[in-house]
């Protein structure tokens, strides 16, 4: 599926959030809640399995992308060597990959709804 002109994905979700920030955020969560004296609030535990949710799919979507352009460059090099006209292809092909991204992808976007619901201050805002 093409990129729209302005360059925005419909799949991609509404924040500029990477891994590494969701990451961050999350280690920040987790050490505010063990220093507290009380036990953490169940909606300050919810948001943290939530941002960690949240990681895993970015992590998730980042390597079915990086197996699209690893699968499409083997099948590449399978077409070039071929001698004769009958190809091999390994699957899952690139296009599977890159819509298993996209449903990962779509994932983070209603964990992000979800969180911000749950937290007004969450990370995906």
């Amino acid at each position: 599926m093409p990129c729209p002109p302005n360059g925005a994905h419909p799949h991609w979700p509404r924040t500029s959030l990477t891994a590494q920030d969701l990451a961050g955020t999350a280690l920040r969560l987790f050490l505010t809640l063990s220093r507290q004296a009380s036990r953490p609030s169940p909606t300050d535990l919810l948001l943290l399995h939530r941002v960690a949710q949240i990681a895993k799919a970015v992590q998730d979507a980042a390597a079915e992308l990086t197996a699209a352009l690893a699968r499409a460059v083997e099948n590449q090099r399978r077409q070039a060597a071929a001698t004769s006209r009958r190809v091999v292809l390994i699957g899952p092909t690139p296009q599977q990959f890159i819509e298993s991204a996209a449903d990962l992808l779509d994932r983070i976007s209603a964990l992000c709804d979800a969180a911000s619901r749950d937290r007004p201050e969450s990370p995906c805002r």
